[in-house]
């Protein structure tokens, strides 16, 4: 009786560790690395040559969370004057024109249309 308790206990365990050894251990290893790998590099790659953007918002109705949506847009780290920036308003019946207007004065450093 008491053997294969300790029979049991010991397959059990196994199916418990070895998951544990072969795929949490490199798991918890790469987050450590990943996490000071940004921290240490902080230099910043930019090509010689970097393409225009244009980012297309549509903004139906949207009022509530276009203001964080071009902010999240001209505080990048990608060149200001190389990106445009056109929200699509079909006929909105909340303040996101007003957003739009507003986020424009705020974020004067990208080029912004209304279409």
């Amino acid at each position: 009786m008491f053997n294969q308790v300790v029979i049991q206990m010991g397959f059990w365990t196994a199916w418990l560790v070895i998951p544990a050894v072969f795929e949490l251990s490199p798991a918890i290893v790469a987050f450590f690395r990943n996490h000071f790998s940004k921290i240490s590099s902080k230099q910043e790659y930019h090509p010689g040559r970097m393409p225009q953007l244009t980012v297309i918002v549509p903004i139906y109705n949207s009022g509530d969370t276009l203001y964080d949506c071009l902010k999240s847009i001209a505080e990048s780290n990608y060149p200001k004057h190389l990106i445009s920036i056109i929200c699509t308003n079909n006929k909105s019946t909340d303040n996101s024109f007003e957003v739009y207007k507003q986020a424009q004065m705020d974020f004067r450093k990208c080029s912004y249309a209304v279409a």
